[in-house]
């Protein structure tokens, strides 16, 4: 299956949706993942897309490199894709500024 990932914080979710339009306009994309911050997505998305709430997940332990860092935990999900969507090819789209 050809998947799709977009991570994205608050501020961001407005820049979402235009790209995925875009992307399931212009590809043969099957399944699209927002890993999200909320339970849910505050625009209409198709039945293709599923949102993963990711804010309260704890992919890294203490002993890790990853678990204490200057980056943000969205940041560090991209290290963690395999365990969320361990079955899926993935191509990622960080929406970040």
């Amino acid at each position: 299956m050809k998947s799709a990932v977009y991570m994205g914080t608050r501020n961001i979710y407005k820049d979402m949706t235009p790209s995925l339009k875009s992307l399931l306009l212009h590809t043969d994309v099957e399944k699209v993942y927002f890993l999200i911050e909320d339970d849910e997505f505050p625009e209409y998305l198709p039945p293709c897309v599923e949102i993963i709430n990711i804010s309260g997940q704890k992919f890294f332990t203490p002993e890790s490199p990853n678990y204490v860092n200057p980056w943000t935990w969205m940041a560090l999900m991209k290290a963690a894709l395999s365990k969320v969507l361990p079955d899926d090819k993935i191509l990622v789209l960080d929406g970040t500024h």
